[in-house]
């Protein structure tokens, strides 16, 4: 089988980019692997990938064109199918980079395509079905009220190109293009229903490699420490938890630790310094691999605080694998992950900050990491393994290339 599988990027910042490398790497063992990414000249990870120039849509420059269509690529990209001929392509997250043009190819070769969802682009132009903390999905079948109310960012050109795209794809005939989704989650299943008939997609959780639950030999931090790992831009949780630190006067909470890098990072440390918590909060800036792995061991639970419509969380599995419990948010999938007391808290409102510091505190006094540990890693390995989510996701590539 022969499986070229496409995403905007192919580095490791965001969850769904890391999960696109990992899945890539784990598909290599049962099948032959293409890959379609944007990248630099020289970034080439085979001689059989398809790598697209990076656009620079910061700058005005015809690049802010291509964001939506790619006419000299889609050429190039049809060359490299009739000679590479893929049995199915596996597509992630393409728009802004790879494109609709590819899309259009991959449909007119009649190359049969498998989307993994990775946000809520399929019922609204941003992504994440919200607007004023409300659950929203108001641009199911026209982006205006994209525009009208500025959903991306506050930002009326942001929100113009997001609503735009949306309407190229529904052009482009989009998600009917799509032979099969798969959905992260059951919630996210349940929104994207409105519009993809529900046998037209599968839920598959995510999955990471489930590692030793054992603290590591040598520690990065002498101190105990909560772990989050995020990317520094707005509304993934950050802000609440620097008012959850404001009202922790009394200092119970132990030091928290930020793994993650992003463009609201200045505003974030300013806010710490402005807070006077620089001793609580520390940015440890991107982080992955072993280092990350070892602060994930090493720490007495995880958070995520995120208040956007998270469509699955895939730090909530990262600490399963390493036997750590989670505190979330309520929003998304989260709480679908996060299910019962021993794998974490679901923290259902953030009304009240010090409620919300006093349910932290006396939960972190009631886990013991050696007795959750054991149970968190059997469920991750249960639930979340690489070689469960191989096995349904072969599944769901065979019913789409033999129907």
């Amino acid at each position: 089988m022969k499986i070229l599988q496409i995403n905007n990027y192919n580095t490791t910042n965001g969850g769904a980019n890391i999960y696109y490398n990992e899945l890539c790497k784990l598909l290599k063992q049962k099948a032959e692997v293409l890959q379609c990414y944007a990248g630099s000249p020289g970034s080439f990870s085979s001689s059989s990938d398809y790598i697209l120039r990076e656009l620079n849509i910061s700058s005005p420059s015809m690049d802010a064109l291509r964001y939506f269509y790619r006419p000299n690529a889609r050429k190039d990209f049809r060359e490299y199918l009739v000679r590479n001929r893929p049995d199915l392509a596996h597509v992630h997250i393409f728009q802004g980079q790879v494109s609709w043009s590819l899309l259009q190819e991959l449909k007119s070769l009649e190359i049969p395509i498998v989307q993994t969802l990775h946000d809520l682009k399929v019922v609204c132009p941003t992504g994440y079905a919200i607007r004023n903390n409300e659950f929203c999905t108001s641009c199911l079948m026209s982006s205006k009220n994209c525009i009208q109310f500025t959903c991306n960012r506050g930002k009326i050109l942001r929100s113009i190109h997001s609503a735009i795209d949306f309407q190229i794809g529904r052009y482009f005939d989009y998600p009917e293009i799509v032979n099969h989704f798969i959905c992260v989650s059951n919630y996210q299943k349940k929104i994207v229903s409105k519009i993809i008939d529900v046998d037209r997609s599968t839920v598959i959780h995510n999955f990471s490699k489930t590692v030793s639950a054992a603290q590591s030999s040598e520690r990065l931090l002498d101190e105990d420490y909560l772990l989050y790992p995020t990317r520094l831009v707005e509304k993934k949780g950050v802000e609440e938890l620097i008012q959850i630190y404001k009202a922790d006067q009394s200092k119970i909470l132990p030091r928290v630790v930020i793994a993650g890098d992003g463009e609201f990072r200045k505003r974030f440390e300013d806010s710490v310094i402005k807070s006077s918590l620089s001793d609580r909060i520390y940015f440890w800036g991107h982080s992955t691999g072993q280092e990350l792995s070892k602060l994930y061991l090493d720490c007495i639970c995880v958070l995520n605080l995120s208040q956007l419509n998270e469509t699955f969380g895939l730090t909530s599995i990262e600490a399963f694998s390493h036997g750590r419990p989670i505190i979330v948010s309520k929003n998304g999938a989260l709480p679908e992950i996060v299910d019962n007391y021993d794998k974490g808290l679901v923290i259902s409102n953030f009304d009240n900050i010090i409620a919300v510091k006093d349910e932290i505190i006396d939960y972190l006094s009631k886990i013991s990491m050696n007795s959750n540990a054991l149970y968190l890693t059997q469920h991750h390995y249960d639930h979340f393994s690489p070689e469960n989510h191989l096995g349904k996701l072969f599944e769901v590539y065979k019913k789409v290339i033999y129907s």
